[in-house]
């Protein structure tokens, strides 16, 4: 068996780690490689971030260090399959390490993460960083993109780019059964890092909540604290399909910029798996994703909003017809059956 470095950022509390990697554990190990899972930053540290406690200095230079290591032995590898960058805010020499241990890297970005350094923080990061990621993806032999606009920057330095969505096993969303309540579920699904694109509609949701006699379903947001109709529940890997159950109306809501265009949908992707029908900014692979009025809705304005909301949770059978075609889009492109063979053909096409 051949084996593949995993070099993710985080491990696998990480939707990206989870998505982007192990789910395609099963497909390659049929084709005869083995993923090894070296994360930059565990669980632990993951588990702090999003509950936004303090993270103790030496907590990230022992990582660092680790990371470090595990280079220095990635030529006992076949191949290496790096998320985003080695080392990240380090300066792009450090980018030059792997490549001179194993050249055979496949990168994977499923985030707009180059803004970060071109586009975020102060003079100096732009000036010292802006393009560090350059010397990442010049040294890979493929870089897989999560969508169009990843792709688009990749391409200026790569000629080997490929567009892999971020997809779900459908078999695992097969196992769904729909919860019955009395009232109906708008619900969101996600982490507190992306749970800041929501609270800009909370006001608008309550109001609805009230007006229409539904409830509001929030997983993931790292809030624990219920209020009145808004029911906050901590995300889990064993509970996910239970949660989404109990969804009727999806939403994602996302501001037009640089950060929310690199996106790679995956909460739309989960409610669609799910046959929930979702209402979405028309920003970046959401516009994509979702065929406006077909298997699902693009909302603009606060009224577009407040208008597609009330759309379907007045209309049974609008949220029915509507889930079965988002479900169908999934099976079609967005489904791990469906990509699977194109990222094991990466893998396979490398030799050493």
């Amino acid at each position: 068996m051949k084996r593949i470095l995993v070099l993710s950022r985080y491990d696998n509390l990480a939707a990206s780690a989870r998505q982007r990697f192990q789910l395609y554990e099963d497909a390659l190990k049929e084709q005869g490689f083995i993923l090894v899972h070296k994360p930059l930053f565990s669980n632990s540290y993951l588990k702090k971030l999003f509950s936004r406690q303090k993270i103790n200095p030496l907590v990230v230079i022992f990582a660092y260090i680790k990371r470090f290591f595990v280079i220095l032995y990635a030529g006992k590898y076949d191949r290496v399959w790096l998320q985003y960058e080695s080392f990240p805010y380090l300066p792009a020499f450090t980018e030059k390490l792997l490549p001179s241990f194993n050249k055979h890297i496949v990168c994977d970005y499923d985030d707009a993460i180059f803004h970060k350094y071109d586009d975020w923080g102060n003079f100096l990061i732009k000036k010292i960083l802006g393009k560090k990621l350059d010397t990442v993806i010049s040294n890979a032999q493929f870089v897989i993109c999560g969508n169009e606009y990843i792709e688009t920057w990749a391409r200026r330095l790569s000629s080997n780019t490929i567009i892999i969505p971020t997809v779900v096993s459908c078999q695992r969303y097969e196992k769904i059964i729909k919860k019955e309540s009395p009232l109906i579920n708008l619900g969101w699904i996600g982490s507190p890092a992306t749970w800041c694109y929501v609270e800009p509609y909370l006001d608008l949701i309550e109001k609805l909540t009230k007006e229409y006699n539904f409830k509001f379903l929030a997983i993931g947001s790292g809030i624990t604290l219920d209020s009145g109709t808004f029911t906050f529940r901590d995300w889990s890997e064993d509970s996910e399909i239970s949660d989404l159950s109990e969804i009727d109306i999806g939403i994602m809501p996302l501001p037009n910029d640089k950060w929310a265009n690199g996106k790679c949908g995956y909460k739309i992707i989960q409610y669609m798996a799910s046959s929930i029908p979702v209402v979405a900014s028309p920003v970046g692979v959401n516009s994509k994703l979702i065929s406006h009025n077909e298997n699902g809705f693009l909302a603009s304005t606060n009224d577009d909003w407040k208008n597609y909301i009330i759309k379907l949770v007045k209309n049974v059978e609008l949220r029915k017809s509507i889930g079965v075609a988002a479900k169908k889009n999934i099976q079609t492109f967005y489904s791990l059956e469906s990509q699977h063979k194109r990222v094991t053909s990466i893998f396979n096409s490398i030799s050493k």
